[in-house]
């Protein structure tokens, strides 16, 4: 989880200072909870939670697939 929030944080700091870019951290939020869902779907081969399931219960997603 800790390496999907530092990398979005990263790619978003890097399109603020050399595109020209707005800071939102709404952005960011949303950013990370669809990378962190990818990451954690990619890596279980038994991963079952929907990414609305994500949204909404991520502790039960990430304890039901450990």
């Amino acid at each position: 989880m800790w390496v999907a929030i530092v990398r979005c944080i990263w790619k978003h700091k890097n399109a603020v200072i050399f595109k020209q870019g707005v800071s939102n951290a709404e952005e960011i939020f949303h950013s990370i909870q669809l990378l962190s869902w990818l990451w954690q779907k990619y890596r279980v081969k038994s991963y079952n939670c929907s990414f609305s399931d994500w949204l909404m219960y991520p502790n039960q997603c990430l304890s039901s697939n450990a």
